[in-house]
């Protein structure tokens, strides 16, 4: 345990924290610096991490020989299924913005008359 609270602090457990405090200090101060280039990989990985099971599934299941082919069929289907979403949900979203920018003018006429 490093802050129990019944050991004493001798010279080498102050370093040690010191130590960690500044490591701790120093990671995230790179992260920060390298996100804009971190961030890609981050998101490709986790891409890969949540498409991998169609993959498995259509190499296996479906006898797909090639995995890149299994690969892009999958990238198609999730693309498609995105194209999808932003065509059903899109125009909704813009009417209602639309919606309450009139419930908002409405209001402030009412509010200015009275």
């Amino acid at each position: 345990m490093l802050l129990s609270p019944n050991q004493p602090y001798t010279f080498d457990r102050v370093v040690r924290i010191v130590f960690s405090i500044l490591s701790l200090i120093g990671f995230i101060l790179l992260l920060r610096y390298l996100s804009d280039v971190l961030v890609p990989f981050a998101v490709a990985l986790t891409l890969a991490y949540l498409l991998n099971p169609i993959v498995d599934f259509l190499t296996h299941r479906a006898r797909i020989k090639h995995r890149g082919i299994a690969v892009v069929m999958t990238l198609l289907f999730t693309l498609l299924v995105l194209v999808l979403c932003v065509l059903l949900f899109v125009p909704t979203i813009v009417g209602q913005i639309i919606h309450t920018g009139e419930l908002i003018s409405t209001y402030q006429q009412f509010a200015v008359a009275r």
